[in-house]
């Protein structure tokens, strides 16, 4: 798969983050459960957050790299990034670090050496809402992601997976059996 860039892409590889982000990628997701599926989203291999700003962008880099992460290594008398990098994805990026491919006519990247396949992003976020059904199935899909990060999360306690999986399963019953009530 492949991300969408919007205007200011803070990317991390999903390897670094299990590495090197406190509690792992299920933290990472838990964290930003609230911005799931607008301006943070993520394919197989990248995670990606979206700023408007240079301000939002260099918060997002302070972050990161108060967490651990590195942001700059000098390669050849260049400062490249290192275990994520911040693209203005309407310039050519000129620190690209090597594991990632930018196209920047289709406004997308992907990790080095893999195929780009499908683009997950806020591009599909506007072809989702053109119907009012699609907007409601576009909603339960943020809830499901954000709920399915909170587990995530909340699997490193004490009760298996199966049992809150269950739990989940019958909340999102319920809710949909209230709604259509209304």
């Amino acid at each position: 798969m492949a991300i969408n860039l919007m205007f200011i892409d803070f990317i991390v590889p999903i390897a670094r983050i299990r590495e090197l982000y406190p509690g792992g990628w299920e933290s990472c997701l838990y964290d930003h459960r609230r911005s799931l599926g607008g301006s943070v989203y993520f394919d197989e291999r990248l995670f990606h957050a979206g700023a408007m700003d240079p301000e939002a962008g260099e918060r997002l880099v302070e972050r990161w790299s108060a967490l651990g992460f590195v942001a700059q290594e000098v390669v050849d008398g260049k400062g490249v990034w290192k275990d994520f990098c911040v693209l203005e994805s309407l310039l050519a990026p000129e620190k690209a670090p090597g594991w990632l491919s930018v196209d920047l006519e289709g406004r997308a990247a992907h990790l080095a050496g893999t195929q780009p396949g499908p683009v997950a992003g806020r591009r599909l976020v506007h072809e989702r809402r053109r119907t009012r059904e699609a907007e409601a199935a576009f909603k339960r899909s943020c809830r499901r992601m954000r709920w399915a990060a909170v587990l995530l999360y909340l699997v490193k306690g004490s009760r298996p997976l199966s049992e809150r999986l269950n739990q989940w399963l019958l909340r999102e019953q319920l809710w949909e059996q209230a709604k259509s009530r209304c």
